[in-house]
């Protein structure tokens, strides 16, 4: 688990996509949800809050494979 100061420095090392993406991965072990309002557009503005936050973005449960109605 990386501390505040390591987060913030790999935020501030960021530019490009891919390492916001791999650094949510390492925070949370699991990659960046798709949701529906972010379909085909990487959310990045929602991967920075969750970064800062430490909390991963909540998963779209209508987008979840095998989910009973």
């Amino acid at each position: 688990m990386l501390n505040n100061k390591q987060i913030e420095e790999a935020l501030q090392k960021a530019t490009k996509l891919e390492d916001y993406e791999k650094l949510y991965i390492t925070l949370f072990a699991e990659p960046v949800p798709i949701t529906s309002y972010n379909w085909g557009e990487f959310p990045i503005e929602d991967v920075i809050d969750a970064i800062l936050d430490n909390k991963p973005i909540e998963k779209d449960k209508l987008l979840e494979k095998n989910v009973d109605f």
